[in-house]
Order: structure tokens, then sequence, then C-alpha cells
């Protein structure tokens, strides 16, 4: 039950704050003076990582891990709180 805990937080922390960070404000270059539509490298709120092209299957694959143990371990949590018994007595 308790390392059940610790993975779902810790799963929880990685995904609420990103390894790498996220973006504090839009990055946009300014368009140039035909009017096209200025280019951006990151939206606010978005992780760096998955922008940058040689770290996105990392980031990706680190996305499917922590959804996954966070599932596992919440669903294990569930199960020992609701008292369903994992063994026979």
């Amino acid at each position: 039950m308790v390392a059940a805990t610790v993975i779902a937080g810790m799963s929880f922390q990685v995904m609420v704050n990103p390894p790498g960070g996220v973006w504090q404000s839009d990055n946009c270059s300014s368009g140039n003076q035909t009017g096209t539509i200025p280019d951006c490298k990151g939206k606010a709120g978005t992780a760096v990582f998955e922008h940058e092209s040689s770290k996105r299957f990392a980031y990706l694959g680190m996305v499917i891990s922590s959804t996954v143990s966070f599932s596992a371990s919440m669903s294990l949590i569930l199960l020992v709180i609701s008292g369903l018994r994992l063994r026979y007595q």
C-alpha cells in the first residue's frame, strides 16, 4: 500500500511538472513585414521536451510509462481500500 502510494505520487508529479519544465510564455518569432504569421516554437504551458525533435520519443515514453504506473498503482490502492481480498484466508 505504501509503495503504491509513493508510485502514484511520483507519477502524478512527473506529469504535473515534467522534466525540462514548461514554456512560461509563447516563444514566437516576429513575422516579417509582408504579413506572414509568426512561427511559434512553444506555447505557454506545454512541455519543453515535447517540442524538441531529438527528445520527443523519450518524452512520449515517459508519458506512457507514467500513465501506466499511475493507473496501476491507483487501481491497487482502490482494491486495497475497498476491502477486496487478494488472497484466501
